[in-house]
């Protein structure tokens, strides 16, 4: 049995549903994007308990076939600020910038190179 547009649509859904991105390389890069998260809370002093979750999501740029997935936004939710602690990142994982959002601006600001 052949399967349609329709078949595919649907797995692409379920597949966002459950936290996958479908696009190989970024699932398959999760860990090591948790790595480098890990270590730049370390390097900003924010103690393991302040966090209250942390969500790693695909930066995409549109293409007409689907999309490319260009880097990686770690959203870090926090204890001692309302808002969040994003950290961006290359989609190999490279840190471009951290910045607080929505209630956790001006505590963190740091951006490697």
């Amino acid at each position: 049995m052949r399967r349609g547009r329709g078949a595919l649509c649907a797995a692409a859904l379920i597949l966002a549903a459950a936290g996958a991105s479908a696009d190989p390389y970024f699932d398959g890069n999760q860990g090591a994007c948790r790595l480098t998260v890990t270590r730049v809370l370390a390097d900003l002093g924010v103690p393991p308990q302040d966090i209250r979750y942390l969500e790693l999501q695909p930066i995409t740029q549109n293409r007409r076939t689907r999309p490319l997935v260009v880097g990686v936004r770690g959203w870090i939710g926090l204890h001692s600020c309302q808002g969040s602690l994003i950290i961006d990142m290359s989609r190999t994982c490279r840190v471009r910038d951290v910045y607080g959002k929505d209630g956790c601006d001006g505590q963190f600001s740091m951006q490697e190179e």
